[in-house]
């Protein structure tokens, strides 16, 4: 029988999420001050905004196409899923999508591309690091396996738009809509969310 891992409480989630963002905030100020690197802008306009809605609902969209057909990335996200989103009240999902949108974006895009020199080096580096963020423990692989390609999208829309917005509101975006989603239909969704 498979061990159930201990269930986190509201306030132990929350305070992940913010102690996370701060941590990836802190690195990415830190990098760009000791290694004198010249963050992405964050360029406005609401051709950007739509951009990045677009991305993060064609990456929700593909998310629900792999938990749909692939089994064994339907039971790592809901594993995940159930760990993270459980313990939340409703209005609570948004700062999954607002804070991790805002954080990881700026280290991880914002930061570590032109870090890493902008080229197609920098966005694997990038996108593989971010990735394997999402690896809470050994079954959330496919989990993990996903976020370095949904990385790779936040990395080519930031490289082609020359800004860290589109790249914020998709990740804003698909992150909360999978917290709603999750949250309406993820406990019905049979076992799943139990079995390793």
């Amino acid at each position: 029988m498979a061990e159930t891992p201990p269930q986190l409480t509201r306030r132990q989630v929350l305070t992940a999420i913010v102690l996370t963002a701060l941590a990836l905030l802190t690195v990415g100020g830190i990098w760009v001050s000791l290694l004198k690197v010249s963050p992405m802008p964050w360029r406005f306009s609401l051709g950007l905004v739509a951009e990045g809605v677009a991305l993060g609902l064609a990456i929700a969209l593909a998310s629900a196409g792999l938990y749909g057909t692939w089994p064994t990335y339907r039971r790592a996200a809901n594993s995940y899923l159930a760990l993270v989103i459980t313990p939340l009240r409703p209005g609570d999902t948004i700062w999954l999508g607002v804070l991790p949108g805002l954080s990881e974006e700026f280290l991880f895009r914002g930061v570590a591309l032109p870090g890493l020199g902008s080229g197609a080096i920098a966005l694997i580096l990038s996108s593989s690091v971010f990735g394997l963020l999402h690896w809470a423990e050994p079954r959330h692989w496919p989990y993990s396996l996903w976020a370095i390609v949904v990385g790779f999208g936040f990395g080519a829309i930031t490289l082609i738009t020359g800004s860290l917005v589109p790249a914020v509101v998709a990740h804003t975006v698909a992150n909360t809509l999978a917290g709603y989603v999750w949250r309406i239909y993820g406990p019905n969704l049979g076992d799943d969310a139990t079995k390793s």
